[in-house]
């Protein structure tokens, strides 16, 4: 199978296709060089999220500093105000 890469628009016109039955499921991934998985995957996320779902996300996503260091701070801080195991454990049991 082919690593090809489709915009939004091409799995949006891919998937019409298959929803209106011009082309079975199966025909599709083969016209397309697809695996399956693929586009079950591109029918849940348009199910769910519509036209965004079917965009490009970017995986690797870089955080500024800013807020690298507070997500450290609140870390440190959670850690400081419980440190024993137990006692997260009995927050975590008395919650429910």
């Amino acid at each position: 199978m082919s690593k090809e890469k489709y915009c939004a628009t091409e799995k949006l016109a891919i998937l019409e296709e298959v929803s209106s039955g011009k082309i079975g499921f199966i025909a599709a991934t083969k016209r397309y060089g697809m695996n399956k998985t693929t586009l079950m995957k591109w029918q849940r996320r348009y199910k769910l999220y519509g036209y965004e779902g079917l965009e490009r996300s970017t995986r690797n996503r870089s955080y500024s500093a800013e807020l690298k260091l507070q997500a450290v701070k609140d870390y440190v801080g959670w850690i400081v105000k419980i440190p024993d195991h137990r006692q997260i454990q009995d927050l975590k049991y008395n919650a429910a």
